[in-house]
């Protein structure tokens, strides 16, 4: 349903949502995380998404995307 409204939000005003998603791979199995990641990737959303295990599907099909790791209140980008 979100997704749904990213896309008429962007076909009737033309500007671009950004989506928050929370530790995504908690919720989904792997085959629905895969099939999640290819539906963002198409998405014209800016996307910022948390995980808690680094071996998550979500960014596969991701063709640009940034990486940062946080631990103990320091930030890293990888």
């Amino acid at each position: 349903l979100r997704l749904a409204q990213v896309d008429y939000l962007n076909q009737i005003s033309g500007r671009k949502c950004t989506l928050l998603l929370d530790d995504i791979a908690a919720e989904l199995d792997r085959e629905h995380q895969q099939r999640m990641s290819e539906i963002l990737a198409e998405t014209p959303a800016q996307i910022i998404a948390t995980a808690t295990d680094q071996s998550n599907n979500l960014n596969l099909a991701w063709k640009r995307y940034s990486k940062f790791h946080v631990k103990h209140g320091s930030i890293t980008e990888h």
